[in-house]
């Protein structure tokens, strides 16, 4: 037989002696609901399966833990897609304003079949490192077989929760089945929301037990059920999840619809107890028999750890504001940590934008300022007006563990089937409809001022950078020999060399590559411009303190690809991408329609004064179709709610 220790969870705070240890708990719920207001967050996505070069859309919700009211102020959500090696494959930062963020996860083409873990996490609950706050979904990403899911179990509670409601009597049931190794006599069951507890009881260990509990004590949201033993320790745990359902009604203009056909569908909220009532909803239309019937939505039900509330951590949890990257700052030799005050200042190649921040304990956090999206930077690290050869190394996120597995089918897989018939006809038409790509040229948005220039197109190129410099470019030298050079600009406001290489912007891209800067064609290059006097430099701060090359080629296309000493590739705030609607026309004329996606809208307000609609789009696939509509109200009352359609073909 199995046996079972038990122990005291909570360190050194134990109810085992109390005369009433349901008092106690209140109290320490009392105190740290009065210091913390946990955060959760749910997840929905625009399919339930998915083939290798898909893209996923998702909509996220912010909300307070216990209450489900949404969280208004802004916060950066980090979104994960990680597969059955627990291999991060892709990731998203989501700025989430008014409780609410949507975005994207691009799926490679070369994805292995399986179910991937989906797993989203704000800042805050990383920074706090409460594991039980992150969202998990599984995705499954589709191969030439069916697939069937399969998770990991985790440790089995020593008491097992079930709950039944029971609308004849508005009650529930709660089931528990007792490990029958369980030493213990007593078992202590609590019903809690946030800092109450709505009721409990004492009851004797069985094997099998059935607590009654009317639904008149729960309270509107997630009420935590949690079974302790008589030292303390957390035998098992389970949720009640109640809600006010907020009526909405979807009109269709039709039900019946034909292929390359469109429907309008309007959405109105039925005001409750007089009151106007509000949500904010996403809305898909996928086909059926090309989807599972596997949930598309996940939110992280967990609660704040026992351990936490019994013995809070010293000191309040941290507040995290939102920023657009954190770092380490090491001697690039030794591996340490900078002193304290270690000034780096950095470039946004992207933004075009430079900043300055000090470094605290070897790390440097930027804040998000705006919504910078992901960009190169390129560095300098200073401490008391001297370089320090240094290196950034950017924070990555956390990858939770996948718990889930795939287990092979025989039949095949009818939606991995299409994909493959659409990517290759797509293939097909786009190589006849679409004109051939042309190289990205990056757009250069400002003019710096600048000391002087050179106009190479009215001399004759000559055959390499150095020369150029040495021969036309006044106040500049090139220095070196066996192929190791350096250049040095004549500092007007120093009367002298500098000591250091300039830096190079190259057709609008910031580097300290100087080997790459003296390789480039002069034949292809237009002009260069020279920064070298204080006021010209000043904006650079310490960026600019050896002077700055501007060269911009003929066609604008050496920018790409530079590889640079101090340079750093930051993760930053995800850019939105619209679905394609596709609006009646392919967008090859001729192209069949294949979408078993028709519409995706992650962010449609509704609300019982004014209806809202909007119009869908058939392609050439007929069947079964869901119109999905989910999304909260301000106070956390849930809209989930669906309405069929069938697509007929269209005779020409």
């Amino acid at each position: 037989m199995r046996k079972i220790l038990l122990c005291a969870l909570f360190g050194a705070y134990s109810f085992a002696h109390a005369q009433n240890p349901v008092n106690l708990i209140q109290e320490k719920l009392r105190v740290y609901y009065g210091k913390h207001a946990p955060a959760a967050l749910s997840f929905t996505c625009n399919q339930s399966r998915y083939a290798p070069g898909d893209t996923l859309f998702f909509k996220g919700h912010v909300f307070r833990q216990e209450t489900g009211t949404a969280i208004a102020e802004k916060q950066v959500v980090n979104v994960l897609l990680s597969n059955e090696k627990n291999d991060l494959v892709s990731h998203a930062r989501i700025l989430f304003a008014n409780g609410r963020g949507h975005g994207y996860l691009a799926i490679s083409e070369t994805a292995e079949p399986g179910f991937y873990n989906f797993a989203a996490y704000s800042d805050a609950m990383h920074e706090n490192q409460d594991s039980t706050e992150f969202v998990r979904m599984p995705v499954e990403i589709t191969g030439k077989n069916q697939l069937k899911l399969k998770t990991i179990a985790s440790e089995k509670p020593i008491v097992s929760v079930r709950t039944i409601y029971k609308p004849e009597s508005t009650s529930y049931d709660l089931l528990l089945s007792i490990d029958p190794d369980y030493p213990g006599k007593k078992i202590f069951l609590i019903v809690s929301q946030k800092e109450s507890i709505l009721t409990s009881q004492e009851i004797a260990a069985s094997t099998e037990v059935i607590i009654p509990i009317d639904a008149h004590l729960l309270r509107n949201g997630m009420n935590r059920i949690t079974l302790f033993s008589e030292t303390g320790q957390v035998l098992g745990e389970g949720t009640i999840t109640t809600s006010v359902p907020v009526p909405m009604n979807i009109s269709l203009s039709r039900k019946i619809l034909h292929t390359n056909d469109s429907a309008t569908v309007a959405l109105t909220l039925t005001a409750v107890s007089d009151k106007p009532v509000s949500a904010n909803v996403s809305v898909s239309v996928t086909r059926d028999d090309l989807q599972s019937t596997r949930d598309v939505s996940a939110a992280n039900t967990g609660h704040t750890p026992w351990v936490k509330i019994l013995n809070p951590p010293a000191g309040a949890e941290k507040k995290v504001y939102p920023y657009y990257f954190r770092a380490s700052v090491q001697d690039r030799e030794t591996g340490q940590p900078v002193p304290d005050s270690t000034l780096v200042t950095f470039y946004l190649n992207d933004h075009e934008t430079i900043f300055g921040r000090y470094t605290q304990k070897g790390q440097l956090e930027f804040p998000l300022y705006t919504d910078f999206s992901d960009d190169n930077l390129l560095y300098s690290v200073t401490h008391r007006n001297k370089s320090i050869d240094a290196r950034l190394i950017q924070a990555t996120p956390t990858v939770p563990k996948n718990p889930f597995r795939a287990e092979w089918l025989k039949d095949e897989d009818s939606y991995f089937r299409l994909a493959k018939i659409k990517k290759q006809v797509d293939k097909s038409f786009a190589f006849y409809g679409q004109p051939e790509s042309v190289k990205r040229k990056k757009e250069i948005t400002e003019e710096w001022d600048y000391d002087f220039f050179v106009d190479l197109k009215k001399i004759n190129p000559f055959p390499t950078m150095r020369e150029t410099l040495h021969d036309v470019v006044p106040m500049v030298q090139v220095r070196g020999k066996n192929d190791k050079y350096y250049i040095r600009i004549f500092l007007k406001h120093e009367s002298t060399y500098a000591t250091g290489d300039p830096l190079f912007l190259i057709d609008g891209v910031l580097t300290d590559n100087t080997d790459y800067f003296l390789s480039l064609p002069p034949d292809k290059m237009s002009i260069i411009k020279v920064l070298r006097s204080r006021n010209k430099l000043a904006r650079f701060g310490m960026l600019g303190r050896y002077g700055i090359i501007v060269i911009e080629s003929i066609d604008h296309t050496f920018g790409e690809n530079i590889i640079s000493t101090n340079a750093l590739t930051i993760k930053g705030v995800q850019r939105p991408v619209a679905f394609n609607v596709q609006k009646g026309k392919p967008q090859i004329v001729g192209a069949p329609d294949l979408r078993a996606c028709l519409y995706w809208n992650p962010d449609l307000t509704i609300n019982s004064t004014t209806p809202a609609s909007f119009t869908f789009f058939t392609g050439d696939l007929t069947g079964d179709y869901t119109v999905h509509i989910q999304g909260f109200t301000p106070d956390g009352q849930v809209i989930d709610q669906r309405e069929r359609i069938s697509v007929e073909f269209s005779k020409p």
